[in-house]
């Protein structure tokens, strides 16, 4: 479940013109968040500071993949979804 869930994901983010590096933003935000989390003499504002970076990186990465695709293609390819007589491409011919 992971291997397509990562690939559909990468393709997502391909299709609005961005690396599939972005996938790694929310990994890096939340190793950053559980760092500060679990850090020991830790008031409790810093820890909320933690979990804060842990939400963003997530909203982050929901907002990359909820963007509209580049409408004449990119560097990874044509936009499956627009078709130039204004019907839904079929991605499977």
């Amino acid at each position: 479940m992971v291997l397509p869930h990562l690939s559909v994901t990468i393709r997502r983010l391909h299709d609005t013109g961005r690396p599939g590096y972005y996938l790694l933003i929310p990994v890096i935000t939340f190793i950053a968040g559980s760092l500060i989390i679990g850090a020991i003499n830790v008031g409790m504002e810093l820890r909320l500071v933690g979990a804060a970076i842990m939400l963003a990186g997530i909203l982050l990465l929901i907002w990359q993949l909820v963007r509209r695709s580049e409408p004449d293609g990119n560097k990874y390819g044509p936009n499956p979804i627009d078709h130039p007589t204004g019907e839904v491409a079929d991605v499977f011919d």
